[in-house]
């Protein structure tokens, strides 16, 4: 019983030095800080964009229409669509210019933007049965305003020809009005348009944070444990607690520490939603955080756990082989690579989470923290399909916690060449 007790508090020690030193260290600090700063941004952005919009003063376009029907149509059009936005004046031209041709005063409205007398020149020439329009400015990019003009354009359009066609805006209205149509799924786990929305924005706001957090605290566990060999650190701890309890205590407190960050920037981000009171919008998307499934919070936990510690169990393995810091970033990335791999199929998955892909590499533990937590969000999965993913992850972690351990155990005592792959099944002999 003593000496079980004597283990414990071993482990506790490594695990409480690995937690302490790395909450105190500057890097945590900073990047605790510039993250909640960017959750802050991100929240707020909707606010922040408006405050400058306000700012911003009315754009002055000069326009050239000989044919005098579409600037006050469109001057109104523009007051309606984007109020306060433009300014629309005719081109200035003095009495022996208003008889130039169109390129003539086409030239005029392009010289009198070059020398930042507008902000843009508008051309409307009239074609047989229909207008066309040609807008310069002198941004390197065609802007959002370019769309608005674009937009306010096929409304004056529009109303030209069912005047022309001698149209009433009822009748007008009929050739534009969509055919109904609504989808029904017959499946027992359906969700509806709103449900499908929610989940959307939150799998996808998740998944960055699962990607980023298993491979920002996994890679950690490698550097760690790769400086502690380089300064020699090691020889001393292996003399005092097993390389094994090594390992583990340092990928629990490095996991701990993790969760404690994210802890701090949900906190920030559930703070600054609710005193902002703002939902977020992408396209016509919105997403209210009113309505999150705590369900889906607690298998996102589930499946960043169990994530880490199969890529941080796998990394503090490679980084038990190297010599020096530098090599490090040579072993890992075939690790993170197969993560990145994880993640690009996800993207791809929020549009399609019943495809194959998706469902055969959710089964796969190295995808699966991420395949698997997208169906889940998405409304895909049985409850056993859901079970046998966990499963599998979880025996996938003791398995290579077995390898991993014994790995650790000889790497810790290998120096000298530079390290690669092969060196696991060496290390593995060493005792």
């Amino acid at each position: 019983m003593r000496k079980w007790v004597v283990m414990v508090n071993k482990f506790f020690i490594v695990f409480r030095h690995t937690f302490i030193t790395k909450l105190k260290s500057k890097a945590f600090f900073w990047t605790t800080l510039l993250i909640s700063a960017a959750i802050l941004l991100l929240v707020n952005i909707q606010t922040i964009i408006q405050f400058f919009e306000e700012d911003e003063t009315s754009r002055i376009i000069e326009v050239y229409d000989p044919s005098e029907q579409v600037l006050p149509l469109l001057s109104q059009q523009l007051d309606v669509m984007y109020p306060g936005e433009f300014t629309l004046k005719p081109l200035s031209l003095n009495d022996q210019e208003k008889s130039k041709t169109l390129e003539e005063a086409d030239r005029t409205g392009t010289q009198r933007v070059k020398d930042e007398v507008i902000d843009g020149y508008m051309l409307i020439e009239e074609q047989v049965g229909s207008m066309q329009a040609y807008y310069k400015d002198d941004g390197t990019t065609p802007g959002d305003h370019v769309n608005s003009l674009q937009q306010a354009l096929n409304a004056v359009q529009f109303q030209l020809s069912t005047a022309e066609l001698n149209l009433t805006p009822e009748q007008a209205a009929v050739l534009f009005e969509p055919m109904p149509f609504e989808f029904v799924s017959v499946a027992d786990n359906a969700m509806t348009k709103e449900e499908y929305i929610q989940s959307f924005f939150l799998v996808y706001i998740l998944l960055f944070a699962i990607y980023f957090s298993v491979l920002m605290y996994g890679q950690m566990v490698a550097m760690e444990v790769a400086a502690e060999k380089t300064s020699r650190v090691m020889e001393i701890l292996i003399s005092s607690v097993s390389p094994v309890k090594q390992l583990f205590a340092k990928i629990l407190g490095i996991a701990t520490l993790g969760i404690f960050q994210v802890a701090i920037f949900v906190a920030v981000g559930v703070t600054a939603i609710k005193v902002s009171g703002q939902d977020f919008e992408l396209g016509n998307l919105q997403f209210s955080f009113a309505d999150i499934k705590i369900s889906l919070i607690i298998y996102a936990l589930i499946f960043y756990v169990l994530g880490y510690l199969l890529y941080a169990t796998l990394l503090a393995m490679v980084g038990s082989l190297v010599s020096r810091t530098e090599d490090t970033a040579q072993l890992m990335t075939p690790i993170t690579m197969l993560f990145v791999a994880g993640f690009i199929v996800a993207m791809y998955g929020l549009q399609s989470p019943e495809s194959t892909i998706v469902q055969v590499m959710s089964y796969i533990p190295f995808f699966s923290p991420m395949l698997m937590f997208l169906r889940i969000g998405m409304g895909a999965p049985t409850s056993v399909e859901v079970i046998i993913s966990i499963v599998l992850l979880i025996l996938s972690i003791i398995l290579f916690a077995w390898i991993g351990g014994k790995v650790y155990r000889g790497g810790v005592l290998m120096y000298g060449k530079r390290p690669s792959l092969k060196d696991i099944g060496r290390a593995m002999k060493l005792r």
